[in-house]
């Protein structure tokens, strides 16, 4: 009778740790597969084009996704933008993004400032940049600040240095003297 117990005990425990929860200390099938190739925290990046470079990246945690063609930035993202003779143009701030690492496409969210060295400032809560067009554009309510303008709108694309931009059903309060135009 012992052997019998004993034997049903060790089946027992051979289902129990056989069983398809995750084992403590250990990661499911699914899991591991969705696990980031590359990892890395309080990161300095230099972008470059052609060994000119256009930007620094500076993130709190990022995680990179071969297969997906993806890079995760999250707690904190700062991007510095130079121009074409390596002078700095712009500064950028959110929480996170995310990068197209095919097309360079990039995408912050979530309290995103743009602050442009001639002091104009972009609120927005979503950025995206279109690296084929060198455009920035969001689809989500902005407010853009100039030494004489506050203005608000749906919808927003600039160049990268805030010079030539569009708003979408703009708002807002503007300082500039118009002239009248004479009919």
């Amino acid at each position: 009778m012992k052997k019998y117990i004993l034997g049903l005990m060790g089946a027992g425990l051979l289902w129990v740790a056989c069983d398809r929860e995750t084992p403590a200390g250990g990661a499911t099938l699914a899991t591991k597969n969705t696990l980031p190739d590359q990892e890395s925290w309080n990161t300095t990046l230099i972008i470059t084009y052609e060994g000119r470079k256009n930007g620094v990246l500076q993130a709190g945690h990022i995680q990179k996704y071969l297969k997906r063609k993806k890079t995760y930035i999250k707690d904190s993202l700062t991007v510095d933008f130079f121009d074409e003779r390596g002078r700095h143009t712009s500064r950028l701030t959110a929480r996170a993004g995310e990068v197209h690492d095919k097309t360079q496409d990039m995408m912050a969210y979530d309290h995103v400032v743009v602050v442009s060295d001639s002091g104009v400032t972009l609120y927005t809560d979503t950025l995206h940049w279109d690296n084929q067009n060198k455009k920035i554009y969001t689809h989500t309510p902005v407010m853009f600040i100039t030494a004489l303008d506050t203005l608000y709108g749906d919808q927003f694309q600039s160049d990268s240095r805030l010079e030539n931009y569009t708003i979408r059903n703009a708002s807002g309060v503007s300082y500039r003297h118009f002239r009248e135009e004479q009919p």
